[in-house]
């Protein structure tokens, strides 16, 4: 059981502390400078082939028309669940 803690103190904590500091700085750029944004999704809108993994995830689903129309609604919702998830991985054990 000891090491089941350990684990997450060690491994997993910072590991989420990390992806949510990278979500809200997405959600920053978004949030601040849309058109910035916008340049960043059009330069790095690759598409992957998971047509092994799942055959239902063969279609194409383009998310940019969605993004790019609101770049602000998008940072503000990453930074509020970033918020939240930081809350409840700092402050509440």
């Amino acid at each position: 059981m000891h090491e089941v803690f350990w684990l997450i103190e060690v491994v997993w904590r910072p590991a989420l502390l990390a992806c949510l500091a990278g979500v809200a700085s997405v959600g920053i750029v978004a949030a601040m400078a849309p058109s910035l944004f916008r340049r960043i999704c059009e330069h790095s809108g690759r598409q992957l082939d998971l047509s092994r993994l799942c055959r239902f995830l063969e279609r194409p689903i383009d998310v940019d028309q969605y993004l790019i129309r609101h770049p602000r609604l998008l940072g503000l919702a990453s930074i509020a669940s970033c918020a939240v998830l930081a809350y409840l991985l700092l402050l509440v054990r």
